[in-house]
């Protein structure tokens, strides 16, 4: 491992830097189920992110859209789309489904990703072809919904 000035903030002021300068070092931890992501994880989960991103075909500038609830796998869409170049629209997880669709039909998105675990997610998910027509890919994440590929599935299957 080459040598990292710890004095330089773009060696250390982001994911990327902190994975090469302890990739074993927890980056997050869940207090709820006490599940540990280290930051090489986050990074190489990250990355995936960013493939699956760029093969939907977005490109800088590009919205996506999460439904998503406080986890690892928002940690991870947000480092992903991030380094992307995308924006990211997040939905607070209390709104109803009507109101998702309003934000996600508003923001362009082309991506968007759905936590099952939130209170309104399923209705979402339900009428989603109708209610955001628009919207070139939908996924369910922590969770399976109705007619939805599974995110974690989807990003499993690029390369770090």
């Amino acid at each position: 491992m080459s040598e990292i000035d710890l004095n330089d903030p773009m060696a250390v002021g982001n994911l990327t830097g902190w994975a090469k300068i302890q990739p074993d070092k927890p980056a997050v931890i869940t207090v709820s189920n006490g599940k540990s992501v280290t930051f090489g994880e986050l990074e190489a989960q990250a990355n995936r992110v960013a493939r699956l991103l760029r093969k939907h075909g977005l490109k800088r500038g590009d919205t996506i859209v999460t439904l998503v609830g406080n986890s690892t796998e928002f940690l991870e869409i947000n480092n992903g789309a991030q380094r992307s170049g995308l924006y990211l629209v997040p939905i607070a997880s209390r709104l109803n489904a009507e109101e998702s669709a309003y934000i996600i039909n508003d923001s362009g998105a082309r991506v968007a990703i759905i936590d099952a675990t939130t209170k309104h997610g399923a209705d979402l998910a339900a009428n989603f072809a109708t209610m955001c027509p628009k919207v070139e890919h939908v996924y369910a994440v922590r969770g399976d919904l109705p007619g939805l590929q599974r995110w974690e599935d989807a990003v499993a299957a690029m390369p770090a």
